[in-house]
This record gives structure tokens, C-alpha cells and sequence, in this order.
């Protein structure tokens, strides 16, 4: 089970080549515009956010914890035991640590799929593009790219339509796989520490950190 949640969570912050037919982004109608322009606004409004989150690895293994934003750059993964890893965003880099093994990697923050919603301001045109928009049942999702970089991977960020709330998103992976993060629980521009965005290794006492 630990191996199960250690990869998906490397898929998400450092999603791999994609196919290049998903680079091309699809002919957007004009109420996929309006929806894209809603959506952004939507987005923009977030300042910081809260969930509870289940995340469904590609062989089905799951993972729960809670999940933090606060824009621009910063992201917080608290998994329950026994997931034996943590992610924190600190504004520059995404600091992922492996508690079994003790390892330590970084990105930068820019540099991940979820980059674009945790900018100062979301743009989901330019660098950042929507390639579709597709509409369910109360529901409403885009698919993005990184127009510069499209090698990065696909993002698929999810809606409820009434009210408009984020729900979920999903990466695909350069083989096709697919790694599923669903929040509940939402609260929108809570007060949160930043400390929670401060990243120190479990287990070893350090001074205070900046955010």
C-alpha cells in the first residue's frame, strides 16, 4: 500500500510526457468561453482553501488526508497513516518527503500541473491552456496544458455546477494513467496558519521558518 500512494502523488506534482495529439488544444465555443471566464473567476476568488481529500492511485490504491491552499504557491498534502509521505509548497519549491526512506525532493512550485491554480492570478489562457471543456449532470470539467512545456502532463480540474465548486482533479501520465484527487469538506479563505506551509522534515526538531 505505501508504494501504491508514494507514486501517484510524483504523478501529480511531476506528470510526465503526454501524448502529442493532447497538446492540441480542440476549437472552443463561444459558452465554452463564458464557462472558462467563470471558472477563472471563480478561481481568482480563492485566496486560501481547505478540504478533506481521497486520492485514488492508478492501481486503485487510496489515500486520505487533508488538503491546504494558500495562493499564490503554496499547497499542503497531510496524509493519514500509514502513507508514509508529506508534500509542502512553501511558495517556491514543492517539497516532497519520503518519511520511510528519509529522501527529500523538490520542484518548483511553477513547475507542476497544480501550478496554475495557485498563482497569484489564474489565467486559463496563454501558457496555461484549456484544450476541452466538457459538461455532465451538474458538472463541468477543463482540461489544461501547459502550452510551453505540454510535456508536463494534462490537468482535469472538475466542478459542481450549483453551487460552481472545485471537486476534484485528475492528472494522466505519459503511459495514460490517470491519478484521481476528490476534496469534500471545502472551506473557502479560512484563516490558516502559515506555518502549515513551512516545510520540516517529521521527526527533526528545527527553528522557526519563514513562509
Amino acid at each position: 500500500m505505501a508504494t501504491g500512494l508514494r507514486l501517484p502523488l510524483a504523478v501529480i506534482l511531476l506528470a510526465a510526457a503526454v501524448c502529442a495529439r493532447d497538446a492540441g488544444a480542440a476549437e472552443l465555443s463561444s459558452q465554452d468561453r463564458r464557462d472558462i471566464r467563470r471558472i477563472e473567476t471563480y478561481l481568482n476568488d480563492i485566496r486560501t482553501l481547505s478540504a478533506d481529500f481521497i486520492q485514488v492511485a492508478p492501481d486503485g490504491s487510496i489515500g486520505r488526508g487533508r488538503f491546504y491552499l494558500k495562493r499564490p504557491g503554496r499547497l499542503r498534502f497531510e496524509y493519514e497513516p500509514p502513507a508514509p509521505v508529506l508534500v509542502v509548497a512553501d511558495g517556491t519549491y514543492v517539497n516532497y518527503f519520503d518519511v520511510e526512506l528519509g529522501q527529500l525532493s523538490q520542484i518548483g512550485v511553477y513547475s507542476t500541473p497544480l501550478g496554475a491554480v495557485v498563482a497569484r492570478e489564474v489565467h486559463l489562457s496563454g501558457r496555461i491552456a484549456v484544450t476541452s471543456v466538457e459538461r455532465g449532470s451538474a458538472v463541468i470539467s477543463l482540461r489544461t496544458i501547459d502550452t510551453e512545456e505540454p510535456d508536463r502532463g494534462t490537468l482535469t480540474l472538475i466542478f459542481s455546477e450549483r453551487p460552481l465548486e472545485l471537486r476534484k482533479w485528475e492528472v494522466i501520465d505519459s503511459q495514460g494513467l490517470t491519478t484521481t484527487i476528490v476534496l469534500d469538506n471545502l472551506s473557502i479563505n479560512p484563516d490558516l496558519d502559515p506555518e502549515l506551509f513551512v516545510f520540516r522534515q517529521p521527526g527533526v526538531e528545527d527553528g522557526r521558518g519563514g513562509d
